[in-house]
């Protein structure tokens, strides 16, 4: 038997392969690049408006609420086709 030693947590951390972000790592610069000129043109250039955290608030909770309906409706689905394959299959 093998008995290798468990990697620890940083290790885990930094680990490439098998990962994606190789191939997404470019857009992650540039959203970055594009976060940090916008932060900066809003602290040196002009003020940029600012939305109260509230809003943000009705905002998320009006959007959690919509995602779980349809997350709710697409397993039904799910559901519906998984009974009538299972009874197609134990008819055939």
């Amino acid at each position: 038997m093998i008995i290798m030693e468990p990697p620890s947590a940083l290790r885990l951390f930094v680990v490439m392969q098998g990962s994606i972000v190789p191939q997404i790592f470019s857009k992650i610069i540039s959203v970055a690049v594009l976060s940090g000129t916008v932060m900066l043109l809003d602290m040196h250039v002009v003020s940029l408006p600012r939305i109260p955290i509230a809003a943000m608030g009705v905002f998320g909770i009006a959007l959690s609420l919509f995602l779980g309906f349809r997350n709710n409706a697409a397993y039904d689905r799910w559901w519906e086709t998984r009974r009538l394959w299972g009874a197609f299959i134990g008819d055939g």
